[in-house]
C-alpha cells in the first residue's frame, strides 16, 4: 500500500492510521485537525499523522510539518510554549489523558487559540504514541472574552454609580461639620469684636471646634481604609471589630440619613481584637 505523504514511513502498522479511502474521507471531513504524535525514549517528538485539517489550521504543507515539527511548534506563542512542553511530559509520564489550549502565532501578527486532545498509548519499542484531535477555537476565545469585557464594563459601571452616590454623601458629611467650625469661628470673631468674650466662651467653641474637626477627621480615615492608595495595603494589624463597624458606619452615614433610614447602633462590649488587613476589611462595605 502506498501511504499518503502526511504520513511517515517508519510507521509501524499497529500504530499509524489506515490509509484507505472511507477512512481518509471521514478524517478530512472533520472539523479540525486528525492526528498522530510521537516521543521517542531520547526526547525526539513529531507528528506520525496529520489529517488534511493541518493545512487551514497551521497554513503549512502536511509533508512539511511531518518531516520538520518545528515548524509547528515554532508557532506556539512565547507565553504558551513552556506550558505546551509540560502538558507532554505529564501525560507521557503517567499515560494520561492529553489537553491544552494555546496561542499559535502567524504572520502579520495573527493569533489563533487552538485546542489539542489526545490519548497516549505505549508501543514496544518505547516509544509514548498519542491519537488525537486539535481544533481552531479562537471564536469561543473571542467569545469568552467579549463576555468578560462586557462584565467588566457593568462592574465599572456599579462602581461608579456608587462613587457618585457615596461622594454625594460624603461631601453632605464633611460640609456640616465644616459649617459648624465656620459658625464657631464667627461666633468668636463677633464675641471678641465687641469685647464680650470670656475664657468660658473661648474653651466651649473650642470644644466644639474639636469634636467637629475629629468627625471630620474619622470620615477622612475611613476613606483612607478603603482606599486603593493606602499606604497600609500590605499591613495587618489588630483591631477591634467594634472599630471596624464603627469607621465603616461613619463613612456610610449619609448614604442612611439621604434614603430616610434611622439607623440605631448598640454594640456589644469589646472582644478580642482580630488580626486584619485595614483596607480589606474597609472594602467589604
Amino acid at each position: 500500500m502506498v501511504k499518503k505523504s502526511h504520513e511517515t514511513t517508519d510507521a509501524q502498522p499497529e500504530a499509524s492510521l489506515e490509509g484507505n479511502a472511507l477512512f481518509q474521507s471521514l478524517v478530512d471531513n472533520v472539523p479540525g485537525l486528525i492526528y498522530q504524535f510521537y516521543l521517542r525514549p531520547n526526547g525526539e517528538m513529531g507528528f506520525q499523522y496529520m489529517s488534511e485539517g493541518a493545512r487551514d489550521l497551521y497554513e503549512e504543507e502536511i509533508p512539511v510539518m511531518v518531516s520538520n515539527p518545528t515548524v509547528v511548534f515554532s508557532k506556539v506563542h512565547p507565553d504558551d510554549a513552556p506550558g505546551l512542553q509540560s502538558a507532554i511530559q505529564a501525560s507521557a509520564a503517567t499515560l494520561t489523558r492529553f489537553k491544552w489550549e494555546g496561542r499559535f502565532l502567524f504572520a502579520g501578527g495573527r493569533i489563533k487559540w487552538i485546542q489539542a486532545a489526545s490519548t497516549p498509548r505505549a508501543l514496544p519499542d518505547g516509544k509514548i504514541l498519542w491519537e488525537g484531535l486539535m481544533m481552531d477555537v479562537s471564536e469561543k476565545r473571542v467569545a469568552q472574552e467579549l463576555v468578560e469585557l462586557q462584565k467588566m464594563q457593568l462592574i465599572s459601571s456599579a462602581k461608579l454609580a456608587a462613587l457618585g452616590e457615596m461622594a454625594g454623601c460624603i461631601a453632605h458629611e464633611i460640609n456640616n461639620p465644616l459649617a459648624i467650625i465656620h459658625g464657631k469661628v464667627d461666633q468668636i470673631r463677633d464675641l471678641i469684636a465687641q469685647e464680650t468674650i470670656s475664657p468660658e466662651d473661648i474653651r466651649e467653641n473650642i470644644d466644639r471646634i474639636e469634636l467637629t474637626v475629629d468627625r471630620i477627621w474619622k470620615i477622612i480615615r475611613s476613606l483612607k481604609v478603603i482606599s486603593k492608595e493606602s499606604d497600609v495595603d500590605e499591613r495587618f494589624e489588630e483591631v477591634a471589630v467594634n472599630t471596624i463597624v464603627e469607621e465603616c458606619l461613619e463613612l456610610c452615614k449619609g448614604r442612611f440619613v439621604s434614603h430616610g433610614v434611622e439607623f440605631n447602633l448598640s454594640l456589644a462590649p469589646p472582644v478580642q481584637p482580630s488580626n486584619v488587613n485595614p483596607p480589606a476589611w474597609g472594602k467589604w462595605f
